[in-house]
């Protein structure tokens, strides 16, 4: 379900990508005039995504960091590797078949996978544990407007209710809520009626998914706890003065950025895509680039001051994920004679 293997590199096989033909086109193969690109397109724009998405995997989310004497030679600058990734993904946005308008389902997985990608990229991750804020911050913003696109599927009858898009949801929500965590000025700038907002149309998303998904109703109460108790503490945050918090914004805190939404702009140059797809996503964040020192997923700052909040003893998000899916993976009783 997953795709291939991540320990299969491209490096070991040899199949290439299928034409650009949809099977009622073979039937004709002879006379393709007039013949129109369609989700055909879009499923090889897809697969060639796929191998982005398996680097990814391979040099960011490799647990174990020493190579092993037979592969390739690591990234001496995983920095740079990103920033290339990152450019990866924009040119891949940016090539995205123009179709007819039947087939915006299928646009719309692209524009999905679009954001999912850059997040897997920029999130923390054990080749980048401590992001900057500028990523911190993306991720934030891409993770409410990934939740806006299931909404509008969801609106038009268009959302198909599996276990990816389920996935897919509660992970920009919990990203989401991490982001704001990590990144103080974030904090302090998100206007809290948009937050509620966004968490309103996540928890409704989950709700939805639980009459397909039993488990995902532990998920809906799990995600409405942690979001209550992410804007008790922004309440808190601003009611109250913390020297400390004070100290480590004004450390890494870059040119203020007048907001007029609390969902910040990408710095995907993907804004002149055909059909507005990426509109918006053109604008370069105005918070510091500078690698904090201090955040990373093991560090509990977001999650302590004040005391009002607290993940238990999960603080990696993957982690938090595992937790919530561990109804979904079915049980197995190994009965021996």
């Amino acid at each position: 379900m997953m795709g291939r293997p991540i320990g299969l590199r491209d490096e070991a096989c040899e199949l290439r990508l299928p034409q650009d033909l949809d099977d009622h086109a073979l039937v004709g193969v002879q006379d393709l005039d007039g013949y129109t690109t369609g989700n055909m397109a879009l499923s090889i724009h897809l697969f060639k995504l796929s191998k982005i998405n398996s680097e990814i995997k391979y040099v960011a989310n490799s647990i174990v960091r020493e190579a092993p004497s037979y592969a390739y030679p690591p990234i001496s600058d995983i920095h740079a590797w990103q920033r290339s990734t990152l450019a990866q993904l924009d040119q891949w946005a940016s090539t995205i078949p123009q179709t007819q308008p039947r087939h915006a389902y299928v646009r719309t997985l692209c524009e999905l996978r679009y954001y999912s990608m850059r997040i897997l990229l920029l999130r923390p991750s054990p080749a980048i544990p401590k992001p900057s804020i500028e990523s911190l911050t993306e991720c934030y913003g891409l993770s409410w407007r990934a939740i806006h696109v299931y909404d509008k599927l969801y609106r038009q009858d268009m959302l198909v209710h599996d276990w990816l898009v389920l996935h897919g949801i509660i992970f920009s929500t919990i990203t989401a809520l991490y982001c704001i965590r990590a990144v103080p000025e974030l904090a302090r700038k998100t206007e809290l009626d948009e937050l509620m907002n966004n968490l309103s149309l996540s928890l409704s998303l989950v709700s939805v998914a639980g009459e397909h998904w039993s488990g995902a109703k532990r998920s809906r109460q799990i995600l409405d706890d942690m979001g209550r108790s992410t804007i008790k503490w922004m309440k808190a945050l601003r009611a109250t003065t913390n020297p400390e918090l004070d100290h480590r914004i004004a450390r890494y805190e870059g040119p203020h950025l007048p907001m007029t939404s609390s969902i910040p702009e990408s710095t995907s140059p993907m804004g002149t895509n055909a059909g507005g797809m990426f509109a918006g996503l053109n604008s370069a964040n105005a918070f510091s680039a500078a690698t904090p020192s201090s955040l990373s997923l093991e560090d509990r700052f977001w999650a302590d001051p004040p005391q009002l909040f607290d993940f238990g003893d999960i603080t990696n998000v993957d982690d938090i994920m595992h937790s919530l899916f561990e109804e979904f993976v079915p049980q197995t009783n190994n009965v021996q004679d």
